[in-house]
């Protein structure tokens, strides 16, 4: 008697199990993500990965981070102002940065990666400041946010992030 009511509970405790992982009770995947745009115009982006299956010191979790980004860029005077002309300009390109190596406690392993100024466009060649004025940038726009997972058996596991933008100018 004793035997069968273990048998019955251990093939419940199979099937509880069975359909927990099918409803993704134990999946792996990202329970947070957030960006902004840093006082240099640079993008911070952050994130908490669950179940990955890295993240030990052993193991760390490492992460590969991409966006577009698209500068404005215009011409400020003396004054402190930015003259209603004709010399404001923007640029594109994308980027792609790696992150990590990053642990974590009980599964969760958050991680984060403060671009570089490096990977924000240049002004274009048609932006033309005139006598003491001086160029900068006045507005930046991150899309198309992306962290994965590089490491790990898990690898390739990836997300979208929000996108940020922010008027500068920026230092």
């Amino acid at each position: 008697m004793r035997r069968s009511r273990l048998t019955c509970l251990s093939a419940v405790l199979a099937l509880v199990f069975v359909f927990a992982s099918a409803s993704g009770v134990f999946a792996s995947g990202y329970t947070s993500t957030s960006s902004s745009v840093n006082a240099d115009g640079t993008l911070h982006v952050a994130w908490t990965l669950s179940g990955a299956g890295c993240g030990s010191v052993d193991s760390p979790c490492n992460f590969n981070v991409t966006a577009q980004v698209k500068a404005f860029y215009g011409c400020f005077n003396g004054g402190g102002n930015f003259p209603q002309a004709e010399n404001k300009n923007s640029s594109t390109g994308s980027f792609s940065a790696p992150a990590g190596p990053f642990t974590g406690n009980g599964g969760q392993v958050p991680g984060s990666l403060d671009t570089s100024t490096a990977n924000i466009p240049a002004a274009p060649a048609s932006i033309h400041c005139g006598a003491g004025q001086t160029e900068v940038l006045v507005r930046v726009e991150y899309t198309k946010i992306k962290v994965t997972l590089t490491s790990g058996p898990h690898a390739g596991l990836s997300t979208s992030v929000a996108n940020a933008s922010a008027n500068g100018p920026f230092s």
